[in-house]
């Protein structure tokens, strides 16, 4: 194989630039967004309601498909280099991260070596106006339980990028622990979260 390693990263374009990639998929304008569905919004790319709008979006799987033969052209190249490709969507949680996963898996079965990489899924959901652009940018906290809970948010991501039986929400033996750990940090950060907003907003009352 030309083709080293391929590392597939999913980001949302309200959150900021593209990343740098050998081919970019923009999801944006053709396929319809979760986030319009009032009971997906607030739900990401781990939740199976979220991959099964995605995956049964008219479509998709042919972009998979078309992505994978972009990847047979560059790896019946004569040099030897890794390849990056970048999934785009509005923000980053529903559309751009699940069909990473998909393309991820699928190259995984034809034998490339594969990383993946989601820069704006554990984000909040943005805010929009009519014509889709940010209302309020939001930014992740910085702290050692959200460093936690994006440790075991990667282990489970990349877990379920090459297991089957995960992607379906059925956890294999290997994949139920990291999908535990990942669901309680995910828990004690919320928690977190809602503690700092109560707190905030009882100073602001008190002020």
């Amino acid at each position: 194989m030309s083709v080293t390693t391929i590392e597939v990263i999913s980001f949302g374009y309200l959150h900021g630039a593209p990343p740098e990639a050998h081919l970019t998929l923009d999801l944006r304008k053709h396929f319809k967004d979760p986030h319009v569905d009032p009971a997906l919004r607030h739900l990401t790319a781990y939740d199976l309601p979220v991959r099964r709008a995605v995956m049964g979006t008219p479509g998709i799987r042919e972009a998979v498909t078309a992505a994978a033969l972009v990847v047979d052209a560059y790896d019946a190249g004569p040099a030897h280099a890794p390849l990056t490709i970048a999934v785009g969507c509005a923000g980053g949680r529903h559309r751009a991260a699940v069909v990473t996963a998909a393309l991820a898996r699928r190259l995984a079965k034809l034998g490339f070596t594969i990383r993946v990489a989601h820069r704006d899924l554990d984000k909040p959901v943005v805010e929009r106006t009519a014509t889709g652009n940010a209302v309020v940018p939001v930014e992740p906290a910085a702290d050692s339980q959200f460093i936690t809970y994006m440790a075991t948010f990667q282990a489970a991501t990349e877990h379920t990028a090459t297991c089957r039986s995960c992607q379906d929400g059925k956890p294999c033996p290997v994949g139920d622990p990291i999908h535990r750990a990942f669901l309680t940090e995910k828990a004690a950060w919320e928690d977190e979260q809602r503690c700092k907003a109560d707190t905030h907003a009882a100073t602001g009352q008190k002020g």
